[in-house]
């Protein structure tokens, strides 16, 4: 069992958004995350969905008022919510969506980084930037130098 939450000892958190099309989360998505969690990876610190109909009404819907099934499979893998992610945190989500998606918020606590983070902090260490660069991103600027690396030997 993993310790609370807590100043002293917490890891960086990361909020991560992922939309489908209707509001199909399913498949391997909840398993992939599972493993993650089990590993120590990660914690859930807080999971919610955001729904947005086509004529652009906007759902906030927690893990207690999900089907049955998948609100069992988040509570396992969240355990209760801590309520990081506030309902106005969840409108500007909607904002982001288009009509007929569904978001999944997901903030999660990067448990890798305990030691860095915490030896950070008593040194006065300051994160100035931490960004991910999306996968198509990367596979792009990859091709790009095998490119570039191609063009150099002829």
């Amino acid at each position: 069992m993993l310790p609370p939450l807590s100043s002293s000892r917490l890891s960086p958190l990361e909020l991560v958004l992922i939309a489908f099309e209707g509001d199909a989360f399913e498949g391997d998505i909840l398993g992939a995350l599972g493993e993650l969690a089990d590993s120590g990876m990660v914690r859930i610190v807080d999971l919610a969905f955001v729904s947005k109909l086509a004529d652009g009404t906007v759902t906030v819907l927690e893990a207690q008022e999900l089907s049955k099934e998948l609100g069992e499979a988040i509570h396992a893998l969240a355990g209760e919510p801590v309520g990081l992610l506030s309902e106005g945190d969840l409108m500007e989500i909607a904002d982001d969506i288009d009509p007929g998606q569904t978001a999944a918020s997901i903030l999660v606590e990067h448990l890798w980084l305990d030691r860095f983070a915490t030896a950070l902090r008593k040194a006065n260490g300051q994160l100035l930037l931490a960004e991910r660069i999306p996968h198509d991103v990367a596979v792009e600027a990859r091709a790009a130098l095998i490119e570039a690396g191609k063009a150099v030997r002829s």
